[in-house]
């Protein structure tokens, strides 16, 4: 018999202790399996673009075949989105169509996700009470004191940040509530991406459902790009050389108020919404829904952006009748080299 009681008793003690541990925050039961090593450093969305050695033995082989066979209608395709390109960010430059610095950051880096296909790894978690700090590894610096953000050195920060986030809250102690948190009219998690720290006063917050980090993963540090989209500008690294410390903010969200749903509360918009719609007596009180926008086809996990809305936006007195809860924070930290 061992000192410490019988297996059974030590089992049960084991039990008490975790439920404990959970019900007041600091750990919670894994929802799901542990990643597995190799999805910890070679991770990529469902919808991600992914490199030749990620598809499957099928595409391998009838993809290449199709191209031959369509090289000369793919040459005209390639040369007309390479136009329409040109055409696009001239426009862009001359002022023409109005995209802020974030949104032009956002842009470059979808870019370069693109070009490189790179995949993320799971970034370490520094928690301290309701805030844990994503530390970027140096592996993502080169010599010049350059942070490659989207693949130069082989890895992407947005996919990195992506896996890192929703393995966090899949694995604490809401996980099964966030999980299940999938009435798109009635959803009570939300995710927001921001370069700066929480403030309860903020009139307008963009977010995505809870179970879903897409956007907040790139618009918490992707600010601190060059600004322009120019020949200096369009670049998908960051000078860490007066670079701040905190990059930016991931905040994790509940609908505080009991009674928001009690009413209908979502205004579906459509993907060309890139901005706040206009607030109206007729929409006013409700959270704007956007469905189907072609760039989050092409990033992160919701399995389909005509059902699921890739934002959530909440405005002015939606705001303040939802009484947003600010569950946990996720500070993206400037790389220590």
């Amino acid at each position: 018999r061992s000192r410490f009681g019988s297996r059974e008793a030590r089992f049960a003690a084991r039990q008490v202790f975790l439920f404990r541990m959970a019900q007041y925050g600091t750990i919670g039961e894994s929802q799901e399996p542990l990643l597995s090593k190799q999805e910890e450093e070679d991770y990529y969305g469902q919808n991600d673009w992914k490199p030749f050695r990620k598809w499957s033995c099928g595409k391998k082989v009838c993809i290449p075949i199709l191209c031959i066979i369509f090289s000369p209608l793919i040459l005209v395709l390639f040369i007309l989105w390479l136009s329409m390109m040109v055409v696009f960010f001239i426009v862009v430059r001359l002022g023409c169509m109005a995209f802020n610095k974030s949104q032009q950051a956002v842009m470059k880096t979808m870019l370069f996700e693109f070009r490189y296909k790179a995949p993320g790894m799971k970034l370490k978690l520094k928690t301290s009470g309701d805030t844990s700090d994503l530390i970027i590894p140096d592996k993502l610096v080169d010599q010049n004191g350059l942070l490659h953000t989207c693949g130069g050195l082989g890895w992407s920060l947005r996919k990195s940040i992506e896996l890192t986030v929703e393995d966090h809250i899949r694995n604490g102690p809401l996980g099964a509530k966030v999980l299940s948190d999938t009435d798109v009219d009635k959803p009570r998690y939300f995710l927001n991406g921001s370069t700066h720290a929480y403030d309860p006063n903020f009139d307008e917050v963009w977010t995505c459902p809870g179970r879903f980090c897409v956007w907040p993963a790139v618009y918490s540090w992707a600010f601190n790009l060059p600004e322009g989209i120019d020949s200096a500008g369009f670049t998908q690294t960051i000078d860490l050389k007066g670079a701040p410390d905190v990059f930016g903010y991931i905040f994790f969200f509940e609908v505080g108020n009991q009674q928001f749903y009690d009413t209908d509360r979502i205004e579906k918009v459509s993907r060309l919404v890139v901005n706040c719609p206009e607030v109206t007596p007729e929409n006013e009180g409700k959270i704007f829904a956007r469905y189907g926008y072609d760039k989050a086809r092409e990033m992160g996990n919701i399995p389909d952006i005509s059902k699921v809305p890739d934002a959530y936006i909440f405005k002015g007195r939606t705001l303040k009748d939802a009484q947003l809860k600010l569950l946990h924070s996720y500070r993206v930290m400037k790389p220590i080299v």
